[in-house]
């Protein structure tokens, strides 16, 4: 018996569900959702340890899947259980290339990363969205108007009309929540943080700048600091989390309820100006989904210091992979914002944080998660980013493409 399949799901077995389950999920619509990216990236395969492979080929129909992986132009190699967690939505194409866990045999990785939405819509039904096409989104306000992906909220705001803009849209920003008494004492933890602050404490991330300074970019147990304690029964950010997603409790687990994120101009190295990407791109979706991130403006946030950007509605179905330096990559939404105000995001809509074009004084932020109560990474890890430090001795992530590189 293969590790991890369940025993009363048999058909959770990488023969058993390629010859009688996947089929039939392709038959009954999923391989329409994954066909028209699937024909632009070419064939995709997979190869256990044992020798046996699978390849998926885009035709007219939808999606047709081929035993060996001979004619896959992309083709990576895993243990059954690695399989196992993508056909269970557990894992990534990142996670896997982060912890080497997967391989690229054949073919370019950015292309297996790019078809991470194919196989989500093949094997979970899941839809793909084109960020471009905001139209296909279907957004609409309560009364079943356009929606205004501009409109600011404040604490005085209709709750319902503020959960339906975070349902709808992925996001929502609240003016003013924090006053600026408040404000200026997690600005002074936030710089007793950063003191005590340690590369390869494990406890923090950090990069360089353009002129070979280390800079830290985020302390990851912010929470330990009396200034942050308490955050968890605040009603001024659990009442619109517990409105959207009840379900939902704070992450506790670890100390690590709070982070702080600092801001550096000139980055070289290290995740600082991060990417477009979603929360749950090292894993575990189906069991941390849906996540709510929570922001503290410390500071003014715009293009100059450093925003947070989304792409409004992506949380509800796939964005495949995206080069944020290429051409066509989706500009997004600025969330500009100033101090004391706070923003709400899912973790799974597509959101990033692109380089300050300023110098000085940049966004500071206090960010803090609510989850689904009592989830854990299926890893055995504490957090499905710790694989993000592995081997990060002096606390410095590494960047997708020099992970890609090393695929």
């Amino acid at each position: 018996m293969l590790s991890r399949v369940p025993a009363d799901n048999p058909q959770l077995e990488f023969d058993c569900f390629h010859e009688e389950v996947l089929p039939s999920r392709l038959a009954l619509g999923n391989g329409a959702l994954a066909r028209d990216l699937a024909a632009r990236l070419g064939p995709l395969g997979w190869q256990l340890p044992d020798g046996r492979g699978v390849t998926y080929v885009a035709n007219e129909k939808g999606i047709a899947v081929y035993p060996g992986d001979r004619d896959a132009t992309t083709l990576v190699g895993f243990d059954h259980d690695c399989w196992l967690s993508l056909v269970q939505d557990l894992e990534t194409g990142p996670g896997l290339l982060y912890s080497r866990r997967g391989r690229v045999l054949r073919g370019d990785a950015m292309v297996f990363l790019a078809w991470e939405s194919a196989w989500r819509a093949m094997y979970h039904g899941r839809p793909i969205f084109d960020p471009a096409d905001e139209a296909a989104l279907g957004l609409r306000d309560l009364d079943g108007g356009p929606f205004d992906l501009e409109q600011r909220f404040t604490l005085d705001s209709d709750l319902g009309e503020m959960a339906h803009f975070m349902k709808e849209a992925g996001f929502v920003v609240v003016r003013d929540v924090f006053s600026p008494d408040e404000i200026a004492a997690f600005w002074q933890a936030s710089e007793e943080l950063k003191d005590k602050a340690r590369e390869a404490d494990q406890k923090s991330w950090w990069g360089k700048r353009a002129d070979g300074e280390r800079v830290l970019t985020r302390v990851l147990d912010g929470s330990l600091h009396e200034a942050f304690k308490g955050l968890e029964d605040e009603p001024r950010l659990s009442r619109l989390v517990n409105r959207v997603e009840p379900q939902l409790a704070p992450a506790l687990d670890g100390g690590d309820f709070v982070s702080v994120l600092y801001k550096n101009s000139d980055m070289v190295e290290g995740l600082s100006d991060l990417p477009w990407h979603r929360d749950c791109g090292m894993g575990g979706h189906a069991i941390m989904c849906p996540t709510i991130n929570v922001s503290i403006f410390l500071s003014e946030a715009n293009e100059e210091t450093g925003p947070l950007k989304v792409l409004p509605g992506s949380h509800r179905g796939s964005v495949p992979a995206i080069d944020a330096t290429h051409e066509k990559a989706p500009a997004g939404l600025f969330l500009d914002a100033m101090p004391g105000d706070v923003s709400f995001h899912y973790g799974d809509v597509m959101h990033a944080a692109p380089p300050p074009t300023g110098v000085g004084s940049l966004r500071r932020s206090a960010v803090v998660t609510f989850k689904p109560e009592g989830s854990q990474p299926h890893t055995g890890e504490q957090h499905y980013n710790d694989v993000l430090l592995e081997g990060a001795e002096d606390g410095q992530v590494a960047h997708l493409q020099t992970v890609l590189e090393r695929s």
